[in-house]
């Protein structure tokens, strides 16, 4: 292990993203700067062959068709269909509207699999009402923010699919898709229960109109229900069939694509040619956008792992902490704090290859371990100076960054108490795919 090309590495890396260059374009740069310098003239030919074939990969081929289904299914009224379920569910609690707008984050992440789309459609369908209703634009926005960030978390996830093409044990996506159950939704009750008591003061304000007799209502929510249902049963299709044998992960990707375009083309007759070709294009900038960050976080990880940095880490780790639970509170600091910096994709491919080995060593399961790195880059795409969603709300509320932290911080700390709630209760992560095994 050379600590010259570590320390350049370094360098390179933080230079490029100083100067605000694509976390992709800094991963990559870093490493064919540390090749060029040192001199090493065939590793840099070697480059594009490996980029390519970090791509070349039959997990990730789930991305592309998990994306363009969110996308025909966001696309289309659904999403509203899915708010007003979740409005009508809550109605008579306070805060009620804002209650909805998390539930609505849970439903709309079992369709899109990506936190900032997700925050782009509550905050495009929801934002502008909880202002209206009361809510400081500061605490509809970091709502908005920390709502959308359940979409790591439930399934399906693409940091969940990228998480399971590069660890190192034997992971089964199925497992990994039935173990984001119980954390999203702990994260999505914990997140509820703030919000109706950050408002309890103003009950009035923060409620949305409601109906007052009981068949009223009772005729309300069986309808909601029913123009949602063909939403509803968008998670379970892919989970009941991944788990009774019928496809595989990523045969249950094509068939979210065939199930979109059946509700969104057949049920619903939302779906035009021109909106058909807006969605396809829409799915593509997405998922160049991934496979790009994931070949240039390949190559990243591919020289550290060259290099020994791997190996070595892992075996320091696991030589040095001897009390697991210090290296798994560790391995918490690490990752929360890298989330404020980097993306998913590139924290997993660089991070997880170091700590998940020291892990699984002193104990700990594997899916457990994917379920605490995620939520802890679920909290770290809500905080600055990186956190995506929380920079698409900010825009979509016309709230500053600091009013949105400064109203919202409560729901940050619910996060974090969901974060210590899996860290140390593992049976959340781990009951439904012990269950189904």
């Amino acid at each position: 292990m050379s600590a010259a090309l570590l320390t350049l590495l370094g360098v390179f890396f933080v230079l490029l993203l100083g100067i605000g260059a694509p976390i992709a374009l800094a991963l990559a740069g870093s490493v064919m700067g540390v090749l060029a310098v040192l001199g090493r003239g065939r590793q840099l030919l070697s480059l594009p062959m490996a980029m390519a074939g970090a791509t070349d990969s039959h997990v990730l081929l789930a991305i592309p068709f998990f994306v363009l289904a969110g996308t025909l299914l966001a696309d289309s009224a659904i999403s509203k269909r899915l708010v007003t379920l979740a409005s009508v569910l809550t109605r008579r609690l306070p805060g009620g509207l804002g209650v909805a707008m998390i539930i609505a984050g849970i439903f709309l992440a079992g369709i899109s699999g990506s936190g900032p789309a997700d925050v782009a459609i509550l905050g495009t369908v929801m934002l502008p009402i909880l202002v209206q209703r009361g809510y400081g634009r500061g605490l509809a926005s970091g709502l908005t923010a920390i709502s959308g960030s359940i979409g790591i978390i439930v399934p399906p996830s693409i940091a969940l699919i990228v998480y399971g093409s590069v660890a190192p044990a034997a992971v089964s996506i199925g497992e990994l898709f039935l173990g984001g159950v119980g954390p999203g939704l702990c994260f999505g009750v914990l997140l509820a229960g703030t919000v109706v008591l950050m408002r309890r003061r103003t009950p009035a304000s923060a409620s949305p109109s409601r109906e007052t007799t009981g068949r009223a209502c009772g005729t309300g929510l069986i309808r909601a229900v029913w123009e949602a249902g063909w939403a509803l049963l968008f998670p379970g299709i892919i989970l009941g069939g991944i788990y009774f044998g019928i496809f595989t992960p990523t045969e249950s990707a094509a068939v979210a694509v065939v199930y979109s375009l059946f509700v969104s083309g057949v049920v619903y007759r939302e779906l035009s040619w021109g909106r058909l070709l807006r969605c396809l294009a829409a799915a593509a900038r997405v998922t160049a956008g991934v496979m790009v960050l994931v070949a240039a976080a390949a190559v990243f990880a591919r020289l550290l792992a060259f290099e020994g940095v791997v190996q070595a880490a892992a075996g320091t780790l696991r030589d040095t902490v001897g009390n697991p639970w210090i290296l798994l509170l560790g391995a918490n600091l690490l990752v929360l704090g890298a989330g404020c910096f980097l993306d998913a994709i590139s924290i997993f491919y660089i991070l997880v290859p170091i700590l998940l080995p020291a892990l699984t060593a002193a104990g700990f399961d594997p899916v457990h371990m994917w379920i605490v790195f995620t939520v802890n880059l679920a909290i770290g795409q809500v905080t600055p100076p990186v956190g995506v969603n929380l920079f698409v709300s900010c825009e979509l509320g016309r709230c500053g960054i600091g009013e949105t932290l400064r109203e919202s911080w409560p729901l940050l700390a619910a996060a974090g108490a969901a974060l210590i709630l899996v860290n140390l209760v593992p049976a959340i992560t781990l009951w439904l795919p012990q269950t189904m095994r």
